[in-house]
């Protein structure tokens, strides 16, 4: 989408950000700011901080255009071991 000369960038609340990967992503796209990035983990938050604090436009009163996230690996291995043994793990 463009406004005038100057090129949108859809404003992205990312939640269970974790270390920063998928708002990496979605900034590596040129389309796309991370606004917010919300985790609770100490760990994730730190190495986030570290790694991806570039990537934050942060604002306490920011808006969003549209919200992304990740469930824990592990906590969704861990959830659906059982019912995907056998299965194909496509969605």
């Amino acid at each position: 989408m463009e406004m005038g000369n100057i090129e949108y960038k859809y404003k992205v609340l990312d939640l269970f950000a974790g270390a920063g990967g998928l708002s990496l992503g979605f900034t590596q796209t040129g389309r796309f700011a991370i606004t917010v990035a919300v985790e609770n983990n100490k760990n994730a938050q730190s190495t986030f901080l570290q790694s991806a604090s570039s990537l934050l436009r942060l604002d306490m009163k920011a808006s969003f255009d549209i919200s992304v996230s990740l469930t824990t690996c592990l906590s969704l291995f861990r959830s659906t071991n059982n019912c995907w043994r056998g299965k194909p793990r496509s969605i």
